[in-house]
């Protein structure tokens, strides 16, 4: 994700349109949401399977 900061501050200095690297940056958001959310589901699947070894 840092990688995607840096092109986006070399797009900026190229003159591309605000628009197009704030459509960017929602798709890193949403990038980061995924990433996230995937993390999450794994706790969870790792906590039950640890869950049914103790048992």
């Amino acid at each position: 994700m840092e990688k995607l900061c840096k092109i986006a501050e070399t797009l900026r200095q190229y003159g591309v349109p605000e628009e197009l690297i704030s459509a960017l940056d929602k798709a890193e958001n949403e990038i980061l949401a995924l990433e996230e959310e995937r993390m999450f589901r794994f706790a969870i699947r790792y906590r039950a399977e640890l869950q049914r070894e103790l048992m």
